[in-house]
């Protein structure tokens, strides 16, 4: 399987684990909070809804384009930020991470 492949079928199953766990936010933020500054726009909005309307999406849209992202690491940010019941989504964007950094070693 490429990493493409393999980053996009771990970003759905990243999706469907954050629903799963009740933490996929219903209501997409403002585009107030959305203009943050702020590393994961910490000051504007709930993580989870950092992961779901800004980095979902845009890991999508680089996707669409026949793109990985950049070497990355979200996962320690979810650690501080997530619910201590959430190691689950932690282990899932510590496998997204790993498929960045691996691939950017190439």
């Amino acid at each position: 399987m490429s990493a493409l492949l393999e980053f996009e079928a771990r970003l759905d199953e990243l999706e469907n684990i954050l629903e799963e766990q009740g933490l996929l936010p219903n209501t997409p933020p403002s585009p107030s909070a959305l203009s943050s500054t702020q590393p994961f726009a910490i000051d504007t909005m709930p993580f989870t809804s950092w992961l779901a309307f800004v980095f979902i999406s845009k890991c999508r849209q680089m996707i669409a384009q026949g793109q990985l992202p950049p070497s990355m690491a979200i996962a320690p940010a979810a650690e501080v930020y997530l619910p201590n019941n959430a190691n689950i989504v932690i282990e899932q964007l510590y496998l997204l991470d790993a498929l960045t950094q691996s691939n950017s070693d190439k």
